[in-house]
């Protein structure tokens, strides 16, 4: 199947010289999208991720069209590869049905790759950093310290079980065990 997609980033803008080049390419079914603002082509995330399939061919007018950002525009490139859906976009010549096409869709998901790898080096060598600052890490927790040291104190010290005193501080049971663990707490005979 052939899917041709056309996008206006404006409601009084008009696709139809997107639609009437698509029609040319003889897309089976033309996706058209108007999209305000900031908001994310819904449409056509939800033809890649839904619709679209192996052997399947994306007709698009204009690289422009297809995304906001060049990072964008890599990553849904390489979603299409590992499905198996040919790209064209027209003002570029780029049809990976072709040697040449395939060339450059193959330079487009090797910059996504690494754009990827670098950005998790980018939040791996923040997070080191973070950490030798003695920042917290994750988000707040729900419940207190002295809370905590109550609730492990009472544990060591009753009968109760874990469920009765969690719910008294309340601090969630994974929270719990997690410190019991840690500090190697058992209950005292």
């Amino acid at each position: 199947m052939i899917y041709g997609y056309s996008r206006v980033s404006d409601k009084m803008m008009n696709d139809e010289s997107q639609i009437e080049k698509l029609k040319e390419y003889r897309c089976d079914e033309i996706i058209s999208e108007k999209v305000t603002g900031v908001a994310e082509d819904r449409k056509l995330v939800d033809l890649i991720e839904n619709q679209i399939s192996e052997g399947d061919k994306l007709v698009i007018t204009d690289v422009t069209r297809f995304a906001r950002s060049s990072i964008q525009a890599i990553l849904m490139a390489d979603q299409l590869h590992k499905k198996g859906v040919d790209l064209v976009i027209l003002n570029l010549g780029i049809d990976t049905t072709t040697p040449a096409g395939k060339m450059v869709f193959n330079v487009m998901t090797a910059m996504a790759e690494f754009e990827r790898e670098q950005t998790k080096e980018r939040q791996r060598r923040g997070i080191e950093h973070a950490k030798k600052q003695g920042k917290h890490l994750g988000r707040k927790a729900s419940w207190s310290k002295e809370g905590l040291e109550s609730a492990l104190e009472e544990y060591q010290e009753t009968n109760k079980s874990v469920k009765e005193i969690v719910s008294v501080y309340n601090i969630p049971r994974s929270s719990f065990y997690v410190e019991l663990k840690r500090r190697e707490i058992t209950r005292k005979k």
